[in-house]
């Protein structure tokens, strides 16, 4: 019987157990011996066991971690969180792999193990994370994530902003950790029916050459909801910004179906001052983009030159005089790295960039009204996965498609509260139709929605009522359709504050 299922065997035989308690409580000693005989047989249930032992869990199964010294905040206050975080950690973690050298892994623990030295329950945590990294136990995935998640849980509760995640291990043998850290932007909560849960806005700090794939996920570790804001801030320059204005003659944007409803949702949402600025320079950041791409598909007749991403402010003055100059060098090659006529474009559309003051702040509340709708997309994963109800069935869609996996089903479940959100529900669906095809668990589900939401498909456009639509879907299939609150409801982000209210 694989992990799995022998996992789920054994919760409903700890269900059934507390359903039986005050009934035949003579047979409790029994069941109780059966069933640790039977998580003895597993490797997983095994780790579970030992840091149930070592109270590292509760008799329930939650995670906890009991600092064995009293923290000490001026002595937090001491560590460079920054340093520690960014490049201390995950540089110590790749050098854990094969091939590398034992003592540049020494030097480099020591740095980070100096850093935490101040505070002893961050270097037990530390020593511990080392120890189990080096060897290969069995169960040693879940007792990185215990370590990782108590490293989490102590920062979190000594208010420290910094977070830390691990997204696999590399090499063979002695395995090298690859530790993604993040700043806590904000801290939220959200409340779906009478239940309260945590929410982190996250900003990747180490700079590992691993991109994070979403907007949001669900902290399996924690019960937390998290927002990737990197990567909504891309979302929101890239694909929603250029849409914000009426599609002007010199480009035809791929997502133009979605530019009027999305112009709408967004036009209610931001402080008129700032739609203005976004959509008075909509034009000029499209029209960059496609220049961008137009110079990078003259790959096909052998140019190797490229642009970089346009910067939100333009390409710097220097550059354009630089690519100018490149331009009339080359203008009359059969396949000139740029043209005059796109270096003089990129050059107007960069003034117009660099004279709109309020472009930063207008593109943070903008990417603060997005975060929203990728926090209720990972809301409703935590309220449908929230481990306190014991006596509930794993998620069941009845009414939905036959052969839909346990996963497609969640997805379907998160996407319907995302696209009935009355405050992004069209920006979800538009963010959405960019996983629109795939096997993936979020394009199974996304392709049963849209033949149910949307006849025609992402190319269609939203429908002017799919909020009410996912609203009724979301009854028919789950029973209940249920308005995802925040506190604090977000409004812009600020460098220097993190999320606020206005």
């Amino acid at each position: 019987m694989s992990e799995l299922r022998v996992e789920e065997a054994l919760h409903w035989e700890l269900v059934a157990l507390q359903r039986r308690r005050t009934l035949l409580p003579a047979t409790v000693p029994v069941a109780v011996i059966t069933l640790l005989l039977g998580l003895l047989m597993s490797d997983c249930w095994g780790v579970r066991l030992g840091e149930w032992w070592r109270g590292e869990r509760t008799w329930t199964g939650e995670r906890r971690y009991v600092p064995a010294v009293t923290p000490n905040p001026d002595a937090l206050a001491s560590i460079d969180w920054g340093l520690l975080h960014e490049r201390l950690l995950p540089r110590w973690g790749l050098s854990l792999g094969w091939g590398r050298s034992p003592a540049k892994e020494h030097a480099l623990f020591a740095a980070a193990l100096a850093e935490t030295s101040p505070d002893p329950n961050l270097v037990s945590l530390l020593t511990g994370l080392r120890d189990v990294a080096r060897t290969a136990p069995t169960g040693q995935r879940q007792r990185i994530e215990y370590l990782a998640w108590a490293w989490n849980e102590y920062l979190g509760r000594s208010g420290v902003p910094w977070y830390l995640d691990w997204n696999g291990l590399v090499g063979s043998g002695s395995s090298g950790l690859v530790i993604q850290t993040y700043a806590i932007r904000a801290r939220s909560t959200f409340r779906v029916g009478d239940r309260t849960y945590p929410l982190l806005v996250l900003e990747r700090a180490d700079h590992l050459n691993v991109d994070d794939a979403a907007l949001g996920r669900t902290g399996v570790r924690d019960g937390a909801a998290q927002v990737l804001v990197g990567a909504v801030r891309d979302h929101a320059e890239l694909r929603v910004w250029p849409l914000l204005h009426e599609l002007s003659s010199h480009a035809t944007h791929t997502d133009g179906q979605f530019a009027s409803a999305v112009s709408a949702e967004v036009r209610t949402a931001l402080s008129p001052e700032h739609f203005a600025v976004l959509a008075r320079t909509a034009p000029s950041f499209r029209a960059l983009l496609l220049m961008r791409d137009a110079v990078g598909e003259r790959r096909d007749c052998g140019s190797r030159f490229r642009l970089r991403r346009p910067p939100i402010r333009g390409y710097p003055a220097t550059f354009r005089a630089e690519l100018m100059r490149l331009a009339e060098r080359t203008n009359d090659w059969p396949c000139p790295p740029v043209t005059v006529d796109e270096a003089a474009a990129i050059d107007l559309e960069s003034e117009v960039l660099a004279r709109e003051s309020e472009l930063a702040p207008a593109l943070a509340e903008l990417t603060a009204h997005l975060i929203r709708g990728v926090a209720v997309h990972e809301a409703r994963h935590v309220a449908d996965g929230d481990p306190s109800e014991v006596f509930r069935q794993p998620l069941g869609c009845p009414a939905c498609r036959d052969g839909l996996s346990i996963a497609a089903r969640a997805e379907v479940s998160a996407y319907l509260a995302s696209f009935a959100d009355e405050a992004t529900g069209v920006s979800s669906l538009h963010q959405a139709c960019r996983v629109s095809t795939g096997g993936s668990a979020n394009a199974i589900a996304l392709g049963y929605l849209l033949s149910q939401l949307v006849p025609g498909g992402c190319a269609a456009g939203p429908p002017p009522d799919l909020q009410t639509r996912a609203r009724r879907l979301e009854r028919a299939l789950f029973k209940r359709s249920q308005r995802i609150t925040f506190a604090p409801t977000p409004r812009r982000l600020a460098d220097d504050i993190g999320w606020v209210e206005p």
